[in-house]
């Protein structure tokens, strides 16, 4: 288990460091907006900047999410719409549902149905789409109710999962 702090030295270190990718250092970032640490202005810097693969863009749009920049969200997001979804693997939906979520599209809900029908649907890596994907649905509409089912590598005996408000 890590500490807020660790976190935050092992993201900047990420951001930091001339060895990182375009696409680590954009993953970092997401992490740092994560935590609350202000860093709205090297995303910004990376994404006037340089060709951004779709995965990049995902990630900067969840960034700019976090940070409650629904325009620059909304402006990647409308970029990843053009995709073909049936070309798209399952953890790039579910993370795309999420990110379309957070700035109200319409789509997410879509988007978040392909996610589930895919035939990796009970393999424990959603479960933190599951999770993030709730904690954005219910941020918009804090008289939601959001459930679903949880059996991370057999740990959990098929426990179902309600999150209500803000919880």
């Amino acid at each position: 288990q890590f500490s807020k702090n660790e976190l935050r030295e092992y993201f900047e270190s990420i951001l930091n460091s001339p060895e990182k990718t375009l696409s680590e250092k954009i993953l970092a970032l997401y992490g740092l907006a994560g935590l609350g640490d202000a860093y709205l202005t090297e995303l910004n810097y990376f994404v006037s900047n340089f060709d951004l693969s779709d995965e990049d863009k995902l990630y900067s749009a969840l960034a700019y999410g976090e940070y409650g920049d629904e325009a620059s969200a909304t402006e990647l997001l409308l970029e990843l719409s053009a995709l073909e979804y049936d070309e798209l693997d399952t953890e790039f939906i579910a993370l795309l549902a999420t990110a379309m979520e957070t700035v109200g599209s319409t789509q997410s809900e879509v988007l978040w149905g392909l996610a589930l029908e895919s035939e990796y649907e009970n393999d424990e890596f959603i479960l933190l789409e599951k999770l993030l994907y709730a904690e954005a649905r219910l941020a918009r509409g804090a008289q939601s109710e959001v459930s679903f089912v949880a059996n991370p590598s057999g740990l959990l005996d098929n426990e179902k999962i309600t999150l209500t408000g803000n919880e």
